[in-house]
């Protein structure tokens, strides 16, 4: 019997049947590698943040988190939000979501074989976090991030995938950027955000989005900051101008490739930390969950080599 003790927090829901598929592979595969183990599935939103709580309080040395990024995110939340012990469990993850963005980024097992047998093989990586601080009319709240945090376009765009049922993937995230730019927002925003050497900037205008990513990509494909590493102890910045639905429809080519940086209208930067304000509210996610709808104020960093990642190797 391996000293091995693994909590699986599964969302059972995500990838349209993958998941089911995916449960019975992973549960045979930790039976033949002798761990003890035990599959929590979740049934809400939350789940998975109290499911990872109590995986730290009973001694796991290692958390699956088996869903999308939204289940991801709910996982490290329950193990980092409060400020992990020295001895907090590492995170495996087994993509299983429509996007799977910060699996992508991580080079996270690709199945259920591949999961058990890196962390049998005891393969660790340390990787950075995020962390936001957002206000709206509510008061708002606070929330680790693995992947990244957009605000405008990318935010309402997630809105909408919350009603498109029928597709996965780039096509779900593609159709809801589309819908979200019939009506594009351009809310007047003052930025400020501090790199690691050098002295702050800051901005003033009228934006269609402003991303923040620790992983290269979001929205299944989207290279929206092409250039960020989840271990460099700095986020990417994309800061987007308001700009006409037309316009930027004929700009998605150009993110999807990543070649969208050097196009008029576009800032990109590296930086620590970042401060957001604005009179007019606009929407806020974190991994493609939805924080706001109406924030006023947002504030974000970076946590280096937070994540103690179980790792291919």
């Amino acid at each position: 019997m391996s000293d091995e003790r693994v909590i699986v927090i599964l969302n059972r829901t995500a990838g349209r049947g993958r998941a089911a598929r995916a449960e019975v592979a992973l549960r045979s595969g930790l039976e033949a590698a002798g761990f003890a183990f035990e599959i929590r599935p979740t049934k809400c939103a939350g789940d998975g943040v109290r499911a990872a709580r109590s995986a730290l309080r009973s001694g796991a040395t290692a958390v699956v988190a088996a869903g999308g990024d939204g289940t991801v995110n709910e996982v490290v939340e329950g193990l980092h939000g409060q400020g992990a012990p020295p001895d907090a469990p590492a995170l495996a993850i087994l993509p299983l979501g429509s996007g799977d963005d910060f699996a992508a980024a991580v080079g996270a097992p690709r199945d259920a074989v591949e999961l058990v047998r890196a962390i049998r093989s005891g393969g660790r990586r340390r990787v950075d976090l995020g962390n936001v601080h957002w206000v709206d009319g509510s008061g708002g709240g606070r929330r680790v991030f693995c992947n990244g945090i957009g605000l405008g376009l990318e935010a309402e765009a997630d809105l909408r995938a919350e009603r498109l049922r029928f597709l996965r993937g780039l096509p779900l995230y593609a159709t809801a950027v589309a819908w979200a730019l019939l009506r594009p927002p351009r809310p007047l925003l003052r930025l400020a955000w501090r790199s690691l050497d050098g002295p702050s900037e800051e901005e003033r205008r009228r934006c269609l989005l402003v991303a923040v990513g620790n992983g290269h990509r979001a929205g299944g494909g989207f290279r929206i900051n092409p250039g960020a590493l989840p271990d460099d102890g700095l986020l990417d910045l994309c800061i987007v101008g308001a700009r006409s639905r037309w316009a930027s429809l004929r700009a998605l080519p150009g993110v999807l490739e990543g070649t969208h940086l050097s196009e008029s209208g576009v800032r990109a930067a590296r930086c620590t930390d970042l401060e957001v304000e604005s009179e007019e509210p606009f929407a806020l996610h974190a991994d493609g969950e939805v924080l706001a709808r109406a924030a006023t104020r947002v504030e974000v960093s970076v946590i280096p080599g937070a994540l103690n990642l179980v790792a291919r190797t």
